[in-house]
């Protein structure tokens, strides 16, 4: 036999072993599955305890190892049960081996087991991986569930300033100041802490938890710039998570819909964006669309055609966003 033929005999054996390999581990995860609804039957039948006894599982592994061999553990057998009772339809074609299903048994919240288990599956995690990624889940949602509920300001006063190294201007915030004349500066709200709360038109939704907007800063100032929501994580773009957050919040947030914000001038997350608590009115939020109005107390206030809502109807009865993606389950909380 030549030595190309010899190649390409074995090449096709070890193609065929490997789809008998597959065959195999998928017919063990339905068998062990199967198994797991045997034992939660028999394990909660009345009759059948009460003759074995609490030492049931350990009974059940003597006879079987006895009769068939290793491979029927206690330990085994309960995680036969706990991976059934997880889950009930588990598809008739598994997409992870038998032990990558019983490292993900941990994970308690459905939700986040079903992410890593996706995530497993498009990444084909062995089941080394998989033990290191929950390990990471499960610290990751003990330290957030250590964190302080997210608090929702209340300091949210419009057009409020502070006055700014140069002389004769004040600091609207964001790294804008604006010479004033001397009776728009008694006109204004002047404060050594001001709130930092404004109107702003959403420009661009770049993720679930970063926007970037217009802000109304008074005097017919404006500023654009990019805010990340403060105290909460949506899950990155390109996972069915994360981009599920950025549709709901492009869906509240429509490009050209009015918004109030919360910032801290001087708080920046690493990436250099600002930190921000947003609120919007609803589905009434698309309809406003803002325009100058003359002035006011000696500030160039803002208008609103289509009648939808001002900014004051906003911080009084608007949805907090920051809150309501946590609500969600579109993002989690994150240390400040």
């Amino acid at each position: 036999m030549s030595n190309a033929r010899a190649r390409l005999k074995y090449k096709k054996f070890i193609s065929r072993a490997v789809v008998l390999v597959e065959k195999m581990k998928k017919d063990a995860v339905l068998f062990y599955r199967d198994m797991g609804a045997w034992l939660v039957e028999v394990c909660q039948d009345g009759e059948i305890r009460a003759e074995y006894g609490r030492g049931l599982l350990q009974s059940i592994s003597n006879d079987l190892t006895e009769q068939c061999g290793s491979g029927f553990s206690v330990d085994n057998l309960y995680n036969m049960r706990r991976v059934f009772s997880t889950r009930k339809k588990l598809e008739t074609s598994p997409k992870l081996d038998w032990s990558g299903y019983v490292e993900l048994l941990p994970v308690k919240d459905e939700r986040l087991r079903a992410r890593l288990e996706k995530k497993a599956v498009k990444e084909g995690l062995a089941a080394r991986d998989i033990r290191r990624l929950v390990k990471e889940a499960r610290k990751d949602v003990k330290s957030r569930k250590e964190l302080p509920p997210l608090v929702r300001p209340t300091d949210l006063k419009l057009h409020t300033y502070k006055r700014a190294e140069s002389p004769g201007a004040l600091d609207l915030g964001f790294s804008f100041s604006l010479p004033v004349t001397k009776k728009q500066a008694q006109s204004a709200a002047i404060t050594d802490t001001p709130s930092y709360t404004y109107a702003a038109t959403v420009v661009l939704v770049s993720d679930g938890d970063t926007q970037r907007v217009s802000i109304h800063l008074g005097f017919g100032a404006r500023a654009k710039d990019k805010l990340r929501l403060r105290g909460i994580n949506c899950p990155e773009l390109g996972t069915p998570e994360g981009d599920r957050a950025k549709k709901y919040v492009e869906k509240v947030l429509p490009v050209g819909s009015t918004i109030v914000i919360k910032s801290n001038k001087c708080k920046t997350e690493k990436w250099g964006r600002f930190l921000a608590d947003v609120f919007y009115f609803g589905k009434d939020s698309s309809q406003n669309t803002l325009r100058p109005r003359g002035d006011r107390q000696g500030v160039r206030a803002e208008g609103y055609l289509n009648g939808g809502p001002t900014p004051e109807d906003i911080i009084a009865d608007g949805i907090y966003l920051n809150q309501e993606l946590l609500d969600k389950g579109l993002a989690v909380r994150m240390e400040e």
